[in-house]
């Protein structure tokens, strides 16, 4: 398929693709929900998919991308609990998933593989076939293909769908589909005004290396997470603060980044140890996130239709049958990532292929749904009954 990709920035990767640095991650669970089987899933997925993207253009490992285990650190004892249930389970298998035992040093079986030697305080988790990378790496190599023709500094203000296809603003091209994957502005088209999505302030902290933490290799997870050096520093983060709307970088998000790092990862106290936060620089980030913290991939439904022919919904007639739905003609969203963007976008990218060419789908009809951005107008005609019902009571 020819691709034309449109960029509203004279570059691309300025919004959170722009962090210096990232990981691919994902919370492990024995809970078999169509929520915990995406995110599972999307990882595992992800790590393949990335790592033979990279390799297939010639991007050398070491070369801003690292896939040697991300180690996740429990946050808790109830969840040092779950890690040890989960590795009793025996659900993820060797090569993905080893145990961190402290103090002794951890070899995996591979004999290319590298030592995790780094000064991490234990028990954990490894997952073994993730790490860290450059998100605009990522970017700019998934966009070196033939096939894709970007548009920089090209905004897109209107969707119009014709008997041609869809147009674009006044692109003299019509397009067979389209693909909403703008992050906040998805809500921006009248197809999708409707979506939920709301503004998650992130801040990220820079810390200088020092010779002892150029050793780190590996990224590391606990209340927050630090990765490699990249260009002579860490990137420590990150917050979450969605009531707080400010660009700028705040002195007190920079303290909270720097304390998570202290407490969890003592042995790399020296990083900070004569930093005074007013010198500290970093980035400021505003994830898109939905409600019930999965991502929004797949068609985009026709809102007037759902809320015409599902109103029954509403009066609690939820077991008779429903017409079939009725969706907006190949016209598909990816957004409300969150904070996992770069373990769950890859899988959203198959998931709206396979549903662009017919091709089966990679993953189960419960987690399909799960993820389908018409779950939202369902559960609001849903919930306006239960509203109405309680305030008559």
């Amino acid at each position: 398929m020819k691709v034309q990709v449109f960029e509203r920035a004279s570059q691309i990767a300025t919004q959170g693709s722009g962090n210096p640095t990232g990981m691919t991650f994902t919370k492990l669970s024995l809970s078999n929900s169509a929520q915990n089987r995406f995110y599972q899933g999307a990882f595992l997925h992800s790590c393949r998919r990335i790592r033979q993207l990279f390799l297939e253009h010639g991007v050398a490992e070491g070369q801003g991308w690292q896939f040697n285990g991300v180690v996740q650190l429990p946050t808790s004892a109830k969840e040092a609990d779950v890690q040890q249930q989960i590795l009793a389970a025996n659900h993820w298998p060797q090569p993905w998933l080893q145990q961190w035992l402290q103090p002794r040093l951890q070899e995996l079986d591979a004999k290319d593989s590298p030592q995790l030697g780094d000064p991490i305080p234990g028990p954990g988790l490894v997952l073994l076939s993730g790490g860290w990378l450059v998100p605009k790496l990522l970017c700019e190599t998934m966009l070196d293909h033939p096939n894709i023709q970007l548009h920089l500094a090209t905004a897109v203000d209107q969707l119009v769908n014709t008997t041609e296809g869809w147009q674009l603003d006044d692109c003299p091209d019509r397009f067979f589909a389209v693909v909403i994957a703008n992050g906040l502005d998805c809500q921006q088209f009248n197809a999708s005004h409707w979506l939920p999505a709301r503004r998650v302030r992130g801040q990220i902290t820079y810390v200088p290396a020092t010779a002892e933490s150029q050793k780190l290799q590996h990224a590391i997870n606990y209340d927050g997470y630090i990765t490699p050096a990249v260009d002579g520093q860490h990137t420590v983060g990150a917050t979450f603060t969605p009531k707080i709307t400010s660009p700028e970088l705040l002195p007190e998000d920079h303290q909270w980044n720097i304390k998570q790092l202290q407490q969890r990862l003592p042995e790399l106290a020296a990083l900070t140890a004569n930093l005074e936060v007013a010198s500290l620089t970093g980035r400021v980030g505003f994830r898109c996130q939905t409600p019930d913290y999965l991502p929004l991939i797949g068609p985009l439904p026709d809102a007037d239709y759902f809320e015409s022919e599902y109103a029954d919904l509403g009066k609690g007639f939820l077991k008779r049958n429903f017409p079939k739905a009725i969706w907006q003609p190949n016209l598909f969203v990816t957004s409300g990532h969150g904070s996992r963007g770069i373990t769950s976008a890859p899988l959203a990218a198959e998931i709206i292929a396979s549903y662009v060419t017919g091709e089966p789908q990679i993953i189960d009809r419960a987690v399909l749904q799960a993820v389908n951005p018409a779950r939202f107008l369902v559960r609001d005609i849903i919930r306006r009954r239960k509203e109405t019902e309680q305030k008559k009571t």
